[in-house]
């Protein structure tokens, strides 16, 4: 439809006719009732709505692409790097040089306590309880922590240098996530 504001120039419009037969007593049609609706703003709602939907696609795959080169570079890192969910500290990812410490041990899915009972007694979980609660990361170096490495119950002296912080992680459980990382 011509813009009467800019001469030379359309407006976009979009219209929806109906009509309705009037008829006389024998039942002919003697009249038509023709009316039109304005539903140009509807059409605009609807074409920007399919447009937010598609850069809302766009921008989660490209959130999944980037999480997970993220996973990628965590599962390699030569340093011990565990995820955990929630108050209980559930191991949600465990990299291979953190497994490595303990192979004979399973350590996703699993608490901390319940995977790490040794450790209780020693305060390294009382400081990531704290981290958890609190979100103020820690940083350690030359923690002196006894460990089971063999699953004998022999507990051996290990010091690590540690980091601990509470991080916001995406599509994550409604409990907080936390990232460990030790060397």
């Amino acid at each position: 439809m011509p813009d009467p504001a800019r001469p030379g120039t359309f407006v976009e419009r979009h219209w929806l006719p109906t009509n309705r037969p009037v008829a006389d007593a024998a039942g002919r049609v003697t009249h038509l009732i023709h009316a039109v609706v304005d539903i140009t703003d509807q059409r605009r709602a609807e074409r920007d709505l399919r447009a937010s939907q598609a850069a809302e696609q766009a921008a989660r795959a490209d959130a999944d692409a980037q999480r997970e080169r993220l996973h990628e570079v965590l599962m390699q890192l030569p340093a011990h790097v565990a995820v955990h969910h929630g108050p209980d500290q559930t191991f949600a990812l465990v990299n291979p040089a953190y497994q490595a410490v303990v192979p004979s041990r399973p350590l996703l899915g699993r608490s901390l306590r319940e995977a790490w009972p040794e450790l209780a007694s020693q305060g390294i979980i009382d400081v990531l309880d704290r981290v958890y609660a609190t979100g103020e990361p820690f940083v350690g170096t030359e923690v002196p922590l006894q460990v089971d490495l063999t699953g004998t119950g022999r507990l051996e002296q290990l010091y690590y240098n540690a980091f601990f912080c509470l991080c916001a992680m995406p599509r994550a459980t409604s409990t907080a996530s936390w990232i460990s990382l030790t060397t």
